[in-house]
């Protein structure tokens, strides 16, 4: 389970302002923009989708670690997750049928050339997990600033004093 306190600025950002929108660095300088298409504070898993013939792709299969980079603008609040990455296989096709029925039909027109009344996900429909490792908290509102971090040890997570 990811940590009291994380999980708490989790409920926050995904209150506000830009979520589900998140940005994903997959290294070499690259920053992705993406939408969050599901996430597990359990088992500390998130997941977004994309289309197999993006350039990240092939990226995050020669390197699969990443940070996804959560915010809410008006906080300004800032979680980091710092991600083992892959892709769901065919042993995962009920959770890939279950995110495909969340992409609004006109979406999976627009970026999947699908049917939008399509029920099984397009051929090019592809879900990134991430596994998160490490935890980056940032909460800069004035009252009440802090930076903490968690690493992932097992099933615990230990914690860091960083400085703000």
């Amino acid at each position: 389970m990811f940590p009291r306190s994380a999980a708490s600025l989790f409920e926050e950002i995904r209150k506000g302002s830009p979520f589900p929108l998140a940005w994903l660095g997959t290294g070499e300088g690259r920053v992705r923009t993406v939408r969050i298409a599901g996430f597990n504070l359990q088992q500390g898993r998130w997941y977004v989708t994309t289309h197999r013939r993006h350039a990240k792709v092939e990226q995050i299969r020669q390197f699969p670690r990443g940070e996804l980079c959560l915010m809410e603008l008006s906080g300004p609040l800032q979680l980091r997750l710092r991600s083992q990455l892959g892709w769901l296989g065919p042993d995962r096709e009920a959770m890939r049928e279950s995110l495909w029925r969340k992409v609004p039909g006109q979406d999976r027109w627009r970026f999947y050339g699908s049917e939008p009344t399509l029920l099984t996900p397009a051929r090019d429909f592809l879900v990134l997990e991430g596994l998160v490792e490490e935890i980056d908290l940032l909460d800069l509102r004035p009252e009440y600033p802090v930076r903490r971090g968690y690493l992932r040890r097992g099933q615990d997570w230990v914690e860091q004093e960083r400085p703000v």
